[in-house]
């Protein structure tokens, strides 16, 4: 029998899992498939005839249930039979693990003075999965690709929390958009995208956006007073001229 187990237990994976057992004396190779219906587990039994020695277990990864969205497979652990000769009346057992990988991300903020003014910035994510057979999606369900980072005034850093499950090997983009405008500041060059952020597994990566903050010259204004002193001074100004 072949007895398949996924780690974690969560979350829940469903679906079948081809194999081959390969044995010699005789040389041949059976096929069976391990249906896993609940708690991550599952088991088959297949037929080998007596006297077969040095059987080996291989998952046919190609074939396998994919991952959830947000998660990769890691590679096949195996506990294989013994290599011993099946007796007539025997059997042999052997165990494939499968673990899931994913990993997360988190967005660091850096402005150049302190906040005049509470602010939310806001970024775009995007990931590609990594290459698998089957296909895997890279963010995982409850995983949105609009995020943001809300800071208070006086703060000049701020971090998103994790943003997780995220296949392990994807790569990641993140690209924040145009921050809003604030009464008498402004703004310099929004940071280029971040890209080729490469996800670990059971990490959080941090990637982080600057951003440059001025406040504007001051113009003053002049009241009512100060028109009337400003014209006094050009009557001034201008009977001192016409004396010359």
């Amino acid at each position: 029998s072949v007895t398949k187990s996924i780690t974690p237990a969560s979350p829940i994976v469903t679906g079948d899992f081809p194999f081959t057992v390969s044995c010699q004396t005789p040389l041949a190779t059976y096929v069976g498939v391990i249906t896993v219906q609940a708690n991550n587990i599952g088991s088959a039994t297949i037929s080998l005839p007596a006297g077969a020695t040095n059987c080996v277990v291989a998952e046919t990864e190609s074939a396998r249930a994919a991952a959830p969205p947000g998660y990769s497979w890691a590679a096949p652990a195996y506990v294989q039979p013994s290599a011993a000769a099946l007796g007539a009346a025997g059997s042999i057992s052997a165990t494939i693990g499968n673990a899931l990988q994913s990993g997360s991300l988190r967005i660091d903020k850096i402005v150049s003075i302190s906040m005049p003014q509470a602010t939310t910035f806001n970024f775009t994510l995007t990931c590609v999965p990594p290459q698998t057979t089957p296909a895997t999606t890279a963010l995982g369900t409850s995983v949105d690709m609009n995020q943001s980072i809300s800071m208070l005034t006086g703060a000049s850093t701020g971090s998103s929390t994790a943003i997780g499950p995220i296949a392990t090997g994807s790569t990641c983009t993140l690209t924040e958009n145009q921050p809003a405008s604030i009464k008498d500041y402004a703004w310099g060059i929004t940071p280029s995208p971040n890209t080729g952020i490469v996800i670990g597994n059971g990490t959080t990566i941090s990637t982080s956006f600057t951003n440059t903050l001025s406040r504007l010259p001051t113009i003053p204004v002049l009241g009512p007073l100060g028109l009337l002193l400003l014209t006094l001074l050009l009557g001034v100004c201008s009977m001192t001229m016409r004396r010359k």
